[in-house]
C-alpha cells in the first residue's frame, strides 16, 4: 500500500519540485533585471 502511494505521488512531487524550481528562476531574473534597471538609474 505504501509503496503504491509513493509511486503515486512521487511523479507529482516531482514535478512540482521541478516547476517550482523553474518560476523561482524566471522571477529571480525578472527581479535581477529590474534591480540592476533600478541601480543604473540612481
Amino acid at each position: 500500500m505504501f509503496s503504491f502511494l509513493w509511486i503515486v505521488y512521487m511523479p507529482i512531487l516531482v514535478l512540482c519540485g521541478f516547476f517550482g524550481g523553474i518560476f523561482l528562476i524566471i522571477t529571480s531574473i525578472k527581479h535581477r533585471k529590474l534591480f540592476v534597471g533600478l541601480m543604473g538609474g540612481t
